[in-house]
């Protein structure tokens, strides 16, 4: 990209901020890939760091050289923009160090995406992470223009996805984030009519052309036929094994879309988290989503109140730590660096921070 001007870099600062939200495994890595097809559309893989270094530099009001110099550092150094997004450090510099006048960390952070999109013509920088509910009141401050998409799947399929895919396989923990993830969607949803939509992953699946139709609809950008026949960008997994170990977790992340996974719940999770899922999230499934989260294997089997209990202390206690750490950039970094040590260095790079 050619060295930026003024005009360029308030150009930028107008492109607003399209975010995906939803509880993890619910098809919001497929959601943005598929969005990043669309010509327009600035859609990068899956990188916090605007969260993570929100505290450090969002409060800066006039942006010096050593500011503007360590933003791009500290981006640098974040794991999983060092390998997944693979770009030129030298270009990004130059494109903080021209805005450096009239910077704010609202604005570094598009330059970062715009960059990184090398899109000719750009209508949305999109981001997407399954923590991001926690930290909406953040987000949609620091970009007031934004639009969000909020991505709903069914509960018993979610935490079967996610059971596959982490080490972790509390039934109680899954079904509990599930419903906070939601709920506080499905009110922000409600609380900014047209800044959000809540869309369903089984809709995706079943009939992704319309559902994408309904998108872009939404973003009142035009559909591009060419959105479904995504391939995989060389620069997204440039590191061999970060790429395979995520398309270990996203195994049909550029496959043709198929509802192969819809309803494996019934054959593939076993009858206790089947029983502990419906009785969380069940009333929550049907009110809000017309869900019908009620089966014989779950209703054959016992769960103990105390047990859901410790699970609801578990999650929320974890929603509290998250969002007290991700105040400050030097706890998450230790915290980050705790983890690591304590997993003996087995942690992947998306799970730093």
């Amino acid at each position: 990209m050619n060295n930026p001007g003024l005009r360029e870099i308030e150009e930028i600062r107008k492109i607003p901020m399209l975010l995906i939200f939803g509880k993890g495994r619910s098809g919001t890595t497929l959601l943005q890939s598929v969005l990043n097809a669309h010509p327009s559309v600035v859609a990068p893989p899956e990188s916090k760091f605007m969260m993570v270094l929100y505290p450090k530099f969002r409060s800066i009001k006039k942006w010096s050289e050593k500011d503007a110099l360590s933003f791009v550092e500290e981006v640098f150094n974040f794991p999983t923009f060092n390998n997944r997004w693979h770009m030129d450090k030298e270009v990004v510099t130059s494109y903080i160090m021209a805005a450096r006048e009239q910077l704010d960390y609202a604005l570094a952070c598009k330059i970062i995406y715009y960059i990184w999109g090398e899109k000719r013509t750009v209508l949305y920088l999109s981001d997407k992470n399954p923590d991001y509910y926690l930290f909406t009141k953040k987000l949609f401050k620091l970009y007031p223009e934004v639009k969000f998409i909020h991505l709903v799947r069914e509960p018993r399929d979610n935490a079967l996805s996610t059971f596959k895919a982490f080490e972790s396989k509390s039934p109680f923990y899954a079904a509990f984030k599930w419903v906070a993830v939601n709920s506080i969607m499905d009110k922000l949803v409600k609380k900014m009519p047209g800044k959000g939509i809540t869309v369903f992953y089984e809709n995706m699946v079943e009939n992704p052309e319309a559902f994408f139709k309904n998108i872009c609809g939404f973003l009142d950008i035009p559909y591009v036929p060419e959105m479904l026949n995504r391939d995989m960008p060389e620069k997204f997994y440039k590191d061999k094994t970060v790429m395979e170990a995520i398309l270990k977790k996203q195994n049909k992340l550029f496959t043709p879309i198929t509802p192969s996974s819809v309803g494996k719940w019934k054959t593939d999770l076993k009858p206790f988290a089947i029983a502990v899922t419906e009785k969380i999230t069940g009333k929550y499934a049907l009110e809000n989503y017309k869900y019908t989260v009620g089966s014989e294997e779950g209703k054959n089997v016992s769960v103990s109140y105390f047990k859901i209990l410790k699970g609801s202390c578990i999650y929320y206690g974890w929603q509290a730590f998250t969002r007290f750490r991700y105040t400050s950039f030097r706890l998450n970094k230790t915290y980050s660096w705790l983890r690591r040590k304590l997993s003996g260095g087995k942690l992947l790079p998306w799970q730093y921070y």
